[in-house]
């Protein structure tokens, strides 16, 4: 499961924070970690560096931003360069061997780390047929994201990967459970 925090909602806008959470039916893999170790990764990125790259900030964005819990507004301060945040999440994905990779939605998640892969001149880990949508998952079973316990702050990416990761897991369990999907 992957999510992003940006500072802005057209493709190409400054990525603030990437975080994935290693998942499959039934279980998260446990880990969670500040750095890509055992079954999660998060980095906070430096906005300025994606500027720098030709990266946007959209103004109501950063007003909205200014409205968020502190510990959300925490992912807006330093962070490691663009292209090292990218290289830590590419090598997330090799190091846990995902096959799938979850986002909420991927239109956005996937596409908005495309347009970073691309200003740092490197192709997305990641073919098109391997992306899958959270969404339509928690849409086969509405009431199931109700039920599982948030934890965490809701805008942090880390938080929010791990939240989506937990629901997706428990839906795709049932999923296996019932009809060997």
């Amino acid at each position: 499961m992957i999510d992003i925090e940006t500072i802005g909602t057209a493709p190409g806008s400054v990525i603030a924070s990437i975080a994935a959470v290693a998942f499959r039916p039934g279980e998260v893999i446990p880990g969670r970690a500040e750095q890509s170790r055992d079954g999660a990764f998060f980095q906070s990125v430096d906005i300025s560096d994606c500027a720098d790259l030709g990266l946007t900030i959209d103004a109501g964005t950063l007003l909205w931003w200014f409205d968020q819990p502190d510990v959300a507004r925490q992912q807006l301060k330093g962070g490691d360069s663009l292209s090292a945040s990218l290289n830590g999440l590419r090598q997330f994905i090799n190091r846990v061997d995902a096959d799938l990779l979850w986002g909420n939605s991927p239109k956005f998640d996937m596409t908005m780390l495309e347009r970073g892969y691309d200003a740092i001149g490197m192709p997305a880990p990641w073919e098109f047929y391997e992306l899958r949508d959270y969404r339509t998952l928690t849409g086969l079973s509405p009431a199931l994201p109700a039920e599982v316990e948030r934890a965490g702050v809701e805008h942090h990416a880390l938080d929010d990967a791990y939240h989506q990761a937990r629901v997706a897991a428990e839906i795709l369990g049932e999923l296996e459970d019932h009809y060997g999907v």
